[in-house]
């Protein structure tokens, strides 16, 4: 049997590397090269890696008079994070698992010597303690430095042992160093970003779905586009809050934050998404219940024309009142509230109009729900939410400029 590959399994491999390799490089470089963040990041993280492990060899290599020190350059390489935070803490993790590795290694060859029934226990626990949460991506050094240790210098080799480990600080500041020295990561506009979309996503959803059903001109499948725009709104959020904390953790320890200072309100940012993820949930209730009522495979009581555009102003109002959430000045606050006020006695007129009518109450009372929990988002959203600045569109007929509740760097 021939153990050549066959021409579907080649096909397979060259699909496997285009799609794991080749296209995420390709499309790297292209969004870096229009000037995604991200993607920008990601090309300087590559570049300050090899800076610091080019510098951490030089110097290590004069140093300790060396023509092979691995553990300097493999050390800055690996603590050049996307935040200085992340380095320093890395860099921590890294020589406490070097250490931890080395000791044991130490412990096991002074007690009783290098052979395989004490490799095997030390080994053992070795990787038991590398997956411990606190060494992070760096508790694999763990085993490594105690196989390396032993297999070297039965673990009692004391030159070995102080020359590694300062090989490893060096390293770890040499990359430190180079991360804050050359462009230091601040991911603060990438995360203001990340949540402008979101929050410009979850307007638009809604103001569609409100002038659809004002105008009465729509369809089942626009019902079911609503739902997947939802779905996606929500798949969307776990990111956008995983961009806040990354923004904040990237101002840590920065220098630049001692030149330029910056005043994102990070908790209320992480509240704005909450809220957008709530206000989500209510208005995937809502193109649920209509596409129900559109579909003829499950015929469901529609509600009247007339209550359906009635409705679509309900949520015309709560959509304007998004647009003023980025806002702190006293005219948006009054405006809200009064706009809140106007939603709260729609939604009680249809509520009664569907009390005394008696039918349709399936559709009536979910779309009622479902509004009435949305009101209660934005409301509840006003003390602590924070957009960034335009993060909804403004109004186009308004061409004042009003203090919001995000800020600059």
């Amino acid at each position: 049997m021939s153990d050549e590959p066959t021409p579907a399994q080649q096909a397979a491999w060259r699909r496997r590397m285009q799609g794991e390799v080749v296209t995420p490089v390709v499309v790297t470089a292209r969004n870096a090269r229009e000037g995604d963040p991200w993607a920008r990041g990601t090309v300087m993280l590559v570049i300050k890696a090899a800076v610091a492990g080019t510098a951490a060899w030089t110097l290590a290599s004069n140093v300790f008079d060396s023509s092979t020190p691995t553990y300097a350059p493999l050390a800055a390489m690996l603590v050049v994070e996307r935040t200085i935070a992340r380095s320093v803490s890395g860099s921590v993790q890294r020589l406490v698992a070097v250490l931890i590795g080395m000791l044991m290694a130490a412990g096991a060859g002074l007690a009783v010597g290098l052979h395989w029934w004490t490799m095997l226990p030390v080994l053992a626990v070795a990787v038991a303690i590398g997956r411990i949460p606190a060494l992070g991506d760096h508790g694999s050094m763990v085993p490594t430095m105690a196989l390396l240790s032993l297999i070297t210098a039965g673990g009692t080799d004391t030159d070995f042992t102080v020359a590694t480990m300062l090989e490893t600080v060096m390293g770890g500041a040499i990359g430190i160093a180079v991360n804050a020295a050359v462009a230091p990561p601040a991911h603060i506009e990438t995360s203001r970003q990340r949540l402008r979309r979101i929050a410009g996503e979850a307007y638009d959803l809604v103001t569609d779905v409100g002038k659809a059903l004002r105008g009465g001109s729509w369809t089942v499948e626009e019902a079911q586009e609503w739902a997947q725009r939802s779905e996606r709104l929500a798949d969307e959020a776990p990111s956008v809050l995983a961009a806040v904390d990354l923004g904040q953790e990237s101002t840590r320890m920065n220098p630049r934050m001692v030149l330029k200072r910056t005043d994102a309100d990070w908790t209320g940012y992480r509240d704005a998404v909450r809220a957008l993820r709530a206000i989500q949930a209510q208005i995937a209730g809502i193109a649920a219940t209509l596409s129900e009522v559109r579909d003829p495979e499950h015929p469901v009581q529609p509600p009247s024309e007339r209550y359906l555009e009635a409705f679509g102003e309900v949520l015309l109002d709560l959509a304007s009142g998004m647009s003023l959430l980025d806002r702190t000045d006293d005219a948006a606050r009054d405006e809200l509230t009064e706009i809140l006020d106007r939603c709260q006695d729609r939604i009680t007129t249809l509520g009664d109009e569907v009390y005394e009518a008696g039918a349709g109450v399936f559709a009536y009372g979910s779309l009622l729900v479902d509004a009435t929990r949305m009101l209660q988002v934005v409301d509840a959203a006003r003390p602590g939410i924070a957009l960034p600045v335009e993060a909804i569109g403004p109004d186009p007929d308004d061409d004042t400029e009003a203090p919001r509740s995000g800020d600059t760097l």
